[in-house]
Formats: C-alpha cells, sequence, structure tokens
C-alpha cells in the first residue's frame, strides 16, 4: 500500500479468521487504514452484526466454509440479511481461481483473494473499494457488482449506482432509491441460487 488512509469511524468485520490471520490483519488494518476491525467469530454474530447495521464492510475468511460463506454473502445480496445488500464484502480463499471461490464470487463476493497473500492486498482492495465502488447488476444468476470487462450484445443490463459505505456515511434517501432500484432487478431477474 502507497500510503497510509485514514478509515476512522469505518466499521470492517472479520469473520472467523484464525488467530494468526485475525491479529496480522489488525495490524496492518490499523497501520494502513487506521481502522480496528470487529471481530466476527461465528456466522450467527455476524448476521446480528449486519441485522443491526453496525458494518461498512466485512471479510469473510472461507477456508472450509465455502457453503455457508457462500450463502452469507447471496442472502445479503438479495436483502435478507441486514439493510444495506450493497455492503462490501471481500472473501478469503486459499485457492481463489478454483470452483468453490467461484462459486463465491457468482453469489456476490465483491472480491475474493487468496488467503495466503500478504494482509497488505485487504487493505489495498478496501482502499480501491473506497475509491471507486462497482455499480450492481443482476445478469442472469449472478446479482452483485459489476465484474465484466466488456458487455457484448445481449448482455446488456440495468446497473444500479450504490452508495458507499466506505466513503463516509451514507444518505438514507440514496439508499432508499438503490434499493428499490435493486429489489426491482431482482424481481425482474430472480436470481438461481448458486
Amino acid at each position: 500500500m502507497s500510503e497510509a488512509q485514514d478509515f476512522t469511524g469505518i466499521a470492517i468485520g472479520l469473520y472467523e479468521p484464525s488467530p494468526g490471520l485475525f491479529s496480522s490483519l489488525d495490524v496492518t488494518l490499523v497501520g494502513a487504514l487506521s481502522v480496528r476491525p470487529v471481530d466476527l467469530r461465528s456466522l450467527e454474530a455476524v448476521c446480528d452484526a449486519l441485522a443491526a447495521d453496525r458494518l461498512d464492510a466485512l471479510v469473510l475468511d472461507a477456508g472450509g466454509r465455502e457453503v455457508a460463506v457462500r450463502a452469507l454473502v447471496r442472502d445479503l445480496r438479495e436483502g435478507r440479511i441486514g439493510p444495506d445488500p450493497f455492503l462490501p464484502v471481500l472473501v478469503l480463499h486459499e485457492s481463489p481461481a478454483g470452483d468453490p471461490a467461484q462459486a463465491i464470487r457468482l453469489a456476490g463476493a465483491d472480491a475474493v483473494l487468496d488467503a495466503r497473500d500478504e494482509p497488505e492486498a485487504v487493505a489495498d482492495r478496501l482502499a480501491a473499494l473506497r475509491a471507486a465502488r462497482r455499480r450492481f447488476v443482476v445478469c442472469g444468476p449472478y446479482a452483485g457488482p459489476e465484474h465484466r470487462r466488456i458487455v457484448r450484445p445481449g448482455q446488456a443490463s440495468e446497473m444500479v449506482e450504490v452508495p458507499n459505505r466506505l466513503a463516509g456515511p451514507v444518505d438514507a434517501t440514496a439508499l432508499d432509491e438503490a434499493k428499490a432500484i435493486w429489489a426491482r432487478l431482482l424481481d425482474l431477474g430472480t436470481p438461481v441460487g448458486v
């Protein structure tokens, strides 16, 4: 990371990272972003934090829990957990190019990062999301951040500009408007469970 950023007041939840990973991410996020992560040791703790709107971003360790992480991301994106389906979500996986990681991506994660990479990769990705939040799209079975580099003919779909919680407080009216468009697109697209 080239320069330290100030994420003061931003709540970043970490779901079930190993003690070593949590401590290295804690040190990195405090040093690079000036933020201490929220330690979430269970899926129930994550759901409670999301439902109470206590998080501005979520980092999930998928190690051995791919199905649960995929379901959590899908439930968040489809509005079944918490008031903000656009919450930034990063997932750590030991094989980010493999099929289980791809399934998590298709559930709507913003990014799947290699769990073996340096913790700075997480800080860099959070800083990138803060600088430029991707629009959201419903396209076939996929509902989440737009990842396509090229939209081919016949693949065009309506995009939703989403509020960026990492950039500061979100305007409630803007969030409600984005959620209304998102709900309409989900109804039209009827994403298939991944």
